[in-house]
């Protein structure tokens, strides 16, 4: 079962582990928009509603917990929304789990992490999230990582550091740059020079169905991430170039996020080593795909 199993990420864990021949419940407040897959079940819910989840849970083995609302900015907006879904959510799920001893993947995020005193950043980095997503993150973590060993409920969790690919259903950095790359020659963008560890989609993928069957990663936190920055005044040229263009970046302090984070870079040696991962997909071919996608699609927020 997948609780997020619409979204940018968790589409792609559908269908990749139907690829792999396995039977996938999908449960989302989102309806399922892409196409037909034999052996998925679709089935629309909320994690809020915690009764419906544990008649769900009954019938699985294995979850993948990546509902949430996974937007930063969100968080300015409508935190109380952020917290109920990414922490009272997880709770529910929990509970669920709590009576059937199902096996649990949560995914969780760099974000957790906040400014960093060293880089890369292993798994023993301190957290202090500095975004009302983040801490509602941290916050489903700990939780997570407390009532399993409270409850003897196998789990492991994954701190995704920033995923990009098409059809991204967020308008974060890499989509809006080719967003407005197509649209015209200049690039509005916030913090320019804060640099981020970018993983293509299908690697953070290939990194959750490692976890499963696998006793090495039971009570485990693992950064998923490249071990790569790349900032955003860089990545401006770069996608530029691959599209024809040459683009002229201004800072717009409409953008800007309070406390935002300078640096966020994986260590992903526990990675290597509990999950035999490594990305596969470099950014240069990354990026390539998400703009041929583009040429015939538009992400689904453009029009918003």
């Amino acid at each position: 079962m997948i609780t997020g199993g619409c979204g940018f990420i968790g589409s792609v864990l559908t269908r990749v582990l139907i690829e792999n021949h396995y039977e996938v419940i999908t449960y989302d407040v989102r309806k399922w928009k892409y196409e037909d897959l034999p052996g998925l079940k679709v089935l629309f819910g909320d994690t809020l509603e915690g009764n419906h989840l544990k008649g769900v849970i009954r019938d699985v083995d294995m979850v993948f917990h990546l509902a949430a609302i996974p937007f930063i900015p969100d968080g300015y907006i409508n935190p109380r929304k952020v917290i109920e879904t990414d922490v009272i959510g997880t709770l529910n799920v929990l509970l669920a789990l709590k009576e059937h001893k199902v096996p649990l993947v949560h995914y969780s995020s760099s974000e957790v992490y906040g400014n960093s005193v060293y880089n890369p950043l292993d798994e023993k980095h301190q957290t202090v999230p500095r975004s009302t997503y983040a801490v509602g993150k941290l916050s489903a973590e700990r939780l997570s990582f407390t009532f399993c060993h409270e409850h003897d409920i196998p789990f492991s969790i994954l701190r995704q550091f920033n995923v990009y690919g098409p059809d991204d259903t967020h308008p974060r950095l890499i989509p809006v740059i080719i967003s407005q790359l197509y649209n015209g020659d200049t690039v509005k963008l916030g913090h320019i020079y804060t640099s981020r560890d970018f993983t293509y989609v299908t690697d953070a993928v290939d990194a959750c169905l490692r976890t499963i069957n696998n006793p090495k990663v039971l009570g485990e936190t693992i950064n998923i991430g490249s071990n790569k920055t790349v900032r955003g005044v860089d990545l401006v040229p770069m996608i530029a170039k691959k599209m024809n263009k040459t683009a002229k970046i201004e800072e717009d302090e409409s953008k800007l996020r309070p406390l935002d984070v300078d640096v966020l870079c994986a260590n992903n040696s526990k990675a290597r080593q509990l999950l035999g991962w490594e990305p596969k997909i470099a950014l240069s071919d990354g990026l390539d795909s998400i703009i041929e996608w583009r040429k015939t699609h538009k992400f689904e927020w453009e029009d918003n």
